[in-house]
């Protein structure tokens, strides 16, 4: 969940990576793989908290340096717009360089609630992992509703769940924490006329709880969420 809103620019990243002999999606996959091993909880103490920060800071270093290596020019100015943003910047600086913030106080608020809605709402990301693999296997003009549409579903999914756990208000924080860690509304603009319930989404989505295929995806952030899914 915590990387939601940006998941589609992430696979944009990932399907323009230059054929280069020194490029490896598994290096890719490393790099997502350390901070998910740092984040697969949410952080409901101080001493979380920082571990957390440390992962998500190594993993972001690591990706930067694969995507100086691996990705165009035009994609990594365009990333970096995204995560340089204000929002990103303030966000990052109140919740991972201060022990005591009025972010930190906030997110303590709601963390115990909201973990435990997150370990139900894995359910949601095994749908949008088989809906992912489904999409990036589609022709190009298919590619597109059917990311927006699995996006959006999982959203409902896990905002139904948060809501019903944490209530309005704890549904808010976390809509207000992915905005901040997000830094950019593009997916849920670009995605906005792709209702999860419409017949247009339910007729090329899988169905919910559709096993994952035998063959291993060709999405890394469809397998980092297969992981994470299992856990």
């Amino acid at each position: 969940m915590k990387y939601l809103l940006i998941g589609i620019a992430f696979l944009a990243l990932v399907a323009i990576v230059r054929a280069q002999s020194s490029c490896h999606l598994r290096e890719l996959d490393l790099c997502l793989a350390s901070g998910l091993a740092s984040g697969q909880n949410l952080p409901t103490t101080i001493a979380e908290i920082n571990k957390q920060c440390n992962g998500f800071k190594e993993m972001n270093e690591c990706i930067g340096n694969y995507s100086r290596r691996c990705s165009t020019k035009a994609m990594r100015d365009f990333m970096r717009s995204v995560t340089s943003q204000g929002d990103v910047k303030s966000w990052y600086s109140e919740f991972c360089t201060k022990d005591s913030s009025e972010e930190r106080e906030k997110f303590l608020k709601h963390s115990t609630c909201l973990n435990t809605a997150q370990k139900e709402s894995r359910s949601c990301t095994r749908d949008l992992t088989v809906a992912l693999d489904k999409a990036i296997n589609s022709d190009i003009e298919n590619r597109i509703p059917e990311m927006c549409c699995a996006v959006r579903r999982m959203r409902k999914c896990s905002s139904d769940i948060i809501e019903g756990k944490c209530g309005k208000e704890g549904m808010k924080y976390m809509g207000q924490m992915l905005q901040s860690v997000a830094g950019t509304r593009i997916p849920e603009i670009a995605c906005r006329d792709y209702d999860p319930t419409s017949q247009k989404c339910v007729s090329i989505l899988p169905a919910p709880g559709t096993k994952p295929g035998n063959t291993k995806s060709n999405s890394v952030l469809s397998r980092l969420l297969n992981t994470y899914s299992a856990l």
